[in-house]
């Protein structure tokens, strides 16, 4: 296995790359679902983006409307999604660009935490242990959010973050395993 310091210096590349983590603790779990994860660290978020704001305009929500979701929740849904996707909130964009430092395509350092974080596409989670994940009362307008990201099976939803804790986690780039 090789460490942290081995795979920083190792990690230039660009383009579509496949990083694989395994055995991933998830904080969202409380850290008792564990399982093995493969993304995409080269995937095009902003291609993500283009193709899913053309989705969303397409969308006729009075196709999809059933029992649980009406078509005036629907429409404002729809409404709320398009304009997230096409103008983002600045101040949250604006507060991540020093919390973090850029190592390479789809791996950054965080300042606060310490923690090397992966993002990309995910392409396949093989759930190890199953994990017990706490109950969420979400509003219904973010539930007709979630109906309409399902039904559209909308690109930008399958990207990820994961937190790869030092000493925890062991990550596969392109066949070697570091020991993070």
């Amino acid at each position: 296995m090789k460490n942290l310091n081995n795979f920083l210096n190792s990690f230039n590349f660009g383009g579509v790359s496949f990083v694989s983590i395994k055995e991933y603790s998830s904080d969202s779990s409380g850290n008792t679902e564990v399982s093995n994860v493969l993304l995409n660290v080269g995937a095009s978020y902003e291609k993500a983006k283009e193709k899913d704001i053309a989705r969303v305009k397409e969308l006729d929500v009075k196709k999809i409307a059933n029992s649980d979701f009406d078509v005036v929740l629907l429409k404002k849904a729809k409404e709320e999604m398009l304009k997230s996707l096409i103008s983002p909130s600045e101040n949250r964009s604006n507060g991540q660009k020093d919390a973090y430092v850029q190592l390479a395509n789809g791996i950054k350092f965080a300042l606060n935490t310490e923690n090397l974080l992966i993002w990309g596409k995910l392409v396949r989670k093989d759930v190890l242990v199953k994990g017990e994940r706490k109950t969420v009362n979400s509003k219904p307008l973010t539930l007709a959010k979630k109906f309409i990201t399902k039904a559209l099976d909308l690109e930008t939803a399958k990207f990820r973050q994961y937190k790869a804790v030092v000493n925890a986690e062991k990550v596969v780039v392109r066949g070697d395993t570091f020991e993070m």
